[in-house]
């Protein structure tokens, strides 16, 4: 308890001194603290001074009700925090779906698509992703398998690519891509 009381401490100092609210509390051997959007953790670590603690941050979520969400995001690492010293929510996402963890698929799953959600023809959109990525990314037999025009599904690639913010070039969207079409088929559900 002593040394939780004196990391508190430390979390509070290292708050002040980077000019923003100092909303640290304690629970069991947990200190819970709130980080500003925007602020690094290296002030946070330097004050510490204890290589053997190890600090878990959920995503940056607005309001009250964000900072909820954050706190249980990252109480969901916990099992996790011996990988590195400072784990982040959206670094570990995809090995949490790999290890099967529930809560983690739908997640990435949400946040891969939930810009087409929003759209009128979000549907084709993320139809035609995820028959690209089952494709092997082979353009001309997707636009066979899903019977349309090739101009059509580089209409719709390019649409929902500018959408997501991604690139298609970029291998780790397309192991996101092909990792959201086997979880789809496996639940044997579309997006």
């Amino acid at each position: 308890m002593l040394r939780r009381d004196r990391v508190a401490a430390n979390v509070r100092d290292a708050l002040k001194q980077m000019g923003v609210e100092q909303l640290v509390t304690v629970n069991l051997n947990h200190v819970p603290f709130l980080l500003p959007e925007g602020k690094t953790v290296d002030a946070i670590r330097a004050a510490l001074g204890d290589t053997s603690l190890s600090i878990v941050f959920g995503r940056v979520h607005a309001g009250a009700a964000g900072a909820r969400t954050s706190y249980r995001e990252a109480l969901s690492l916990l099992s996790y925090r011996h990988r590195d010293p400072v784990c982040y929510f959206e670094d570990l996402l995809v090995p949490r779906v790999i290890t099967g963890d529930a809560n983690a698929r739908e997640t990435f799953l949400e946040d891969l698509f939930a810009p087409l959600r929003s759209r009128k023809s979000g549907a084709q959109l993320a139809q035609a992703l995820l028959a690209l990525a089952r494709g092997g990314f082979h353009f001309r037999e997707t636009a066979a398998s899903l019977g349309i025009h090739p101009n059509t599904l580089r209409y719709r690639l390019d649409r929902a690519t500018q959408l997501l913010g991604i690139e298609l070039d970029d291998a780790d969207v397309r192991f996101r891509l092909q990792l959201a079409s086997r979880l789809l088929d496996l639940e044997n559900r579309s997006w």
